[in-house]
């Protein structure tokens, strides 16, 4: 029977593995051509991302939890870098040492995805699975708030003339912000908050919320693929964003799968 460390593991790594890879491509897309060290440095972390991804195909489920934890390790010392990488990106910015194309919330929220990362992988290496049942509403502020992060990404990079999309990006970017707010009121009040049923409503709320934005985004990718409609968004990005909110489905299902198993 496979350890559920392992499948766990594997699948954290197999997701934001591929997401810090594109991260660094989008970084790097999104400097000017003289920051050739920032270019140079983020290539080299789309490098290391896939000799990570590389290095996960030898791994299946039956896999020797020792070697996976090893694996995690050797993962997370890549993560900490990459997250070293987009902080120092960030300060530039801030300090105004540097112009380039990269929001500072885009880089500060690329950031947050990476200390996320290297949190799974360093309580997975402790034994606790991933995302714990006790978290429930933690999870959800995170993933609320890059939520709300992508709808203003999405609002800001298509073009202004395509003002019935950007109205639809700017409700979302509301509609979370609201979402969002109830989730650290919410977290405020523990642990009194964590009741079976507000618990229930709380995640019945944001999974409508959720299911309605990654449909929005499949369409906007769609349409960028297609050349369809006007905007500076790589169909990448799109893509990115879209994986993204089912991965948030995804975790929203096994908060309410714990729920419901609760007696």
């Amino acid at each position: 029977m496979a350890d559920p460390i392992v499948a766990r593991s594997l699948d954290e790594i197999r997701f934001w593995s591929r997401i810090m890879k594109e991260h660094a491509l989008f970084l790097s897309l999104g400097f000017t051509y003289e920051q050739k060290q920032l270019i140079d440095e983020a290539r080299q972390f789309i490098t290391l991302f896939e000799k990570v991804e590389e290095k996960l195909s030898r791994f299946t489920v039956n896999s020797d939890l020792r070697q996976v934890q090893a694996f995690n390790s050797e993962v997370y010392q890549a993560v900490v870098a990459i997250w070293s990488y987009k902080r120092k990106v960030l300060g530039l910015t801030l300090r105004c040492q540097i112009r380039t194309n990269n929001f500072p919330l885009l880089v500060d929220h690329i950031s947050r995805e990476a200390a996320y990362f290297a949190n799974r992988l360093k309580e997975l290496n402790e034994g606790i699975l991933a995302p714990k049942p006790d978290d429930v509403i933690e999870e959800n502020v995170f993933f609320l708030r890059i939520m709300a992060d992508h709808a203003k990404f999405i609002g800001h990079l298509l073009d202004p003339s395509e003002r019935k999309l950007v109205e639809q990006a700017r409700e979302f970017s509301h509609d979370f912000d609201q979402l969002l707010f109830q989730a650290i009121d919410l977290e405020s009040m523990k642990p009194q908050s964590e009741t079976k049923p507000l618990l229930s409503q709380f995640l019945d709320q944001n999974k409508v919320s959720v299911v309605s934005l990654r449909d929005f985004k499949k369409t906007a990718r769609e349409l960028i693929e297609a050349c369809r409609i006007k905007s500076n968004i790589h169909p990448l990005l799109a893509d990115h964003t879209f994986r993204e909110a089912e991965r948030f489905l995804e975790i929203i299902d096994l908060f309410e799968s714990n729920l419901t198993s609760q007696r």
